[in-house]
């Protein structure tokens, strides 16, 4: 599946709002040990694909069973301990991320500062970039980055960019505050600040400042 995803635009503010009714449930670390494995197509492209389909968004059970649905024959060849695994890694790693993803592209939506944005669920599964955007004040495609500023999300990180394929150096990376609290919807999120290397960019192009 080596094509990018078109998204619909959410607002910031609705993806909160669902979250506040639908709380992430958060599995232990050490529970997603046992489902890192490959996956037929990227998880990231499941919750995609089912964003496409269905329109709006939806809980993590949902994705899950959307995802093993998918998988098929593949997936009922896993040990129950695998698959278990596989639903903690889709709980706790792939469906936050994905819902950063949605947030933060409302956020620049929401400056008016951009005009287009590309998920590569492909080049996000080999560790490049998590989403990329058009100004519309011209210029060239902005890489972005998302991750948490965790030690274990460092390491993973610098795994999968030294052995799954080289980083675009000109990717802007954006690191979630840890400190800050899990709310609403029991997560942390993004804000427009942290994305004011993203915003400098493409203010670059014009002599206005944002």
């Amino acid at each position: 599946m080596n094509k990018e995803t078109a998204l619909l635009y959410l607002s910031s503010q609705s993806i909160q709002d669902y979250c506040e009714e639908h709380p992430i449930i958060w599995h232990r670390k050490e529970d997603t040990f046992d489902g890192d494995v490959l996956t037929p197509t990227p998880a990231m492209a499941m919750f995609f694909g089912l964003l496409s389909e269905t329109g709006a968004l939806f809980s993590q059970a949902e994705y899950w069973h959307y995802a093993r649905s998918g998988w098929g024959d593949w997936i009922s060849g896993l040990s129950a301990r695998t698959i278990n695994g596989l639903r903690a890694r889709l709980d706790r790693n792939f469906y936050p991320s994905a819902i950063d993803s949605l947030h933060v592209w409302a956020l620049l939506v929401e400056t008016g500062l951009f005009a287009r944005c590309s998920i590569d669920t492909v080049a996000d599964a080999v560790g490049k970039a998590d989403i990329t955007v058009w100004p519309t004040l011209g210029g060239t495609a902005i890489k972005i980055g998302l991750r948490a500023g965790t030690r274990y999300c460092d390491a993973r990180t610098e795994y999968k960019r030294k052995y799954r394929g080289a980083t675009d150096a000109e990717m802007i990376d954006i690191v979630l505050d840890m400190g800050r609290p899990q709310s609403p919807g029991n997560k942390r999120w993004y804000s427009v600040d942290d994305l004011q290397p993203v915003i400098d960019r493409a203010m670059a192009w014009a002599d206005i400042p944002f």
